[in-house]
């Protein structure tokens, strides 16, 4: 399943994006002052060294000897002699021009003119480190932003998450109200919604209770007081044979009533989500009210195994097991009780014997509802229980594991007194 896109990583994402685009721009920008400022100190340089050499020839008639920079070259021309020669064509007016390579100052005094020229590429090549200095200077800058803004950012959704974490821990019944003191407004609408919607559930599920509760009393009565009827009937007509037919299938009818409600209630979690039972009690119960020697409880010495459960659903739960074992098996039904604590419910089959987990799904000839496992499935897989189903040599095996759900033996209440 996939997890989804985050949104801070998004967000980070895109201000990073935004953060380094203006960098760069900014970085562009400076890199076009400096140029043109290097540019601009470069002329400068050049005009300076130019009126010095003109101002020399004034009073001597040779080149004077001039400390240049690295890479110029120099033409100066008096009269008609040309004293020093350069590697660019002679130009024909003073200023800056660009000639065969060379970055080129023309500058005249009468008779005597010269011309400063440095290499383009070497210009070009200071320029540029210039420029990557400037850039290397603003890397710690830009790092400095990118990390404010990405702490700024996970701290700012830090409400947010905390918020998922515990809607994740809650349990999936628990319909209690979502508290939001934590969340900043742009989020207010979500809790609150998810209030609203579990508001609403509640109501369908307590209108629920209600229906399984009414339908149980209004079933139950008619299918009881039919059987009554029969069984009236058939003394009163002296023909009890008919009383004998007829039996069976109301009893059917009730099995299957009472499973559907049972299956009904177990779908809509029905149980008090606090309540705690002993697996010890209601083992013993269910064994008692079946009979001695029919179902053998070895409870492993174990005193007490209390699960976060409600004893009802329980007692649904392990008596459609017990019962299924009963109505398919060829013996004695064995429970034990294993630290865990862990339930095993095991029973000798017929050869071909399997279990059938489908709703109404149940084998050939079966005299049951085939609604005891879906019941069983429902039951465990709201409360966390872990089932296992198997048939191995000739014998059938139910196992569960209320490990996740195991809890300490609830405190006993003091004894009331008085003087």
């Amino acid at each position: 399943m996939s997890r989804g896109w985050s949104l801070t990583g998004r967000l980070t994402r895109r201000l990073a994006l935004s953060i380094t685009g203006g960098w760069l721009a900014v970085v562009f920008i400076g890199a076009l002052v400096i140029a043109h400022d290097m540019n601009e100190l470069l002329n400068a340089a050049m005009k300076g060294e130019a009126k010095l050499v003109l101002e020399l020839l004034a009073t001597r008639e040779d080149a004077p000897s001039l400390p240049l920079a690295q890479g110029e070259r120099t033409r100066i021309v008096l009269g008609d002699r040309v004293l020093t020669d350069a590697p660019w064509s002679p130009l024909a007016a003073d200023g800056y021009r660009e000639a065969e390579g060379w970055h080129v100052l023309r500058l005249s005094q009468g008779e005597r003119s010269i011309e400063i020229g440095q290499p383009s590429a070497m210009r070009r090549n200071e320029m540029f480190e210039s420029a990557r200095a400037f850039a290397l200077l603003m890397l710690p800058f830009l790092a400095l932003v990118l990390l404010v803004s990405w702490l700024t950012l996970t701290r700012g959704a830090a409400p947010a998450t905390r918020f998922a974490d515990r809607l994740a821990g809650r349990d999936a019944r628990d319909l209690s109200r979502i508290e939001d003191t934590d969340l900043p407004r742009e989020l207010q609408p979500i809790p609150q919604a998810l209030n609203q919607y579990l508001a609403r559930i509640e109501v369908l599920i307590a209108a629920e209770r209600a229906f399984v509760g009414h339908a149980a009393h209004e079933l139950r009565t008619p299918i009881a007081a039919a059987r009554a009827e029969v069984q009236a009937v058939a003394l009163e007509s002296g023909q009890p044979e008919m009383a004998a037919r007829l039996e069976p299938v109301l009893g059917r009818l009730a099995a299957t009533v009472e499973r559907l409600l049972q299956l009904a209630r177990a779908e809509a979690g029905l149980g008090d989500d606090r309540a705690r039972a002993d697996l010890v009690t209601v083992l013993r119960l269910l064994v008692s009210e079946v009979g001695a020697g029919q179902v053998v409880f070895d409870d492993g010495d174990i005193e007490g195994a209390w699960v976060a459960m409600d004893g009802d659903l329980l007692g649904i739960l392990l008596g459609n097991l017990i019962g299924n074992a009963r109505t398919h098996g060829t013996g004695r039904v064995e429970i034990g009780l294993a630290p865990g604590p862990r339930v095993c419910i095991r029973n000798p089959v017929a050869r071909g014997a399997a279990f059938h987990p489908g709703r109404f799904e149940k084998g050939a000839g079966s005299s049951g509802t085939g609604l005891g496992l879906s019941i069983v499935e429902a039951i465990a897989g709201q409360n966390g229980i872990v089932t296992g189903f198997d048939v191995a040599a000739g014998l059938a095996t139910a196992r569960l594991d209320f490990s996740a759900i195991a809890v300490s033996a609830p405190p006993v209440p003091p004894a009331s007194g008085g003087l």
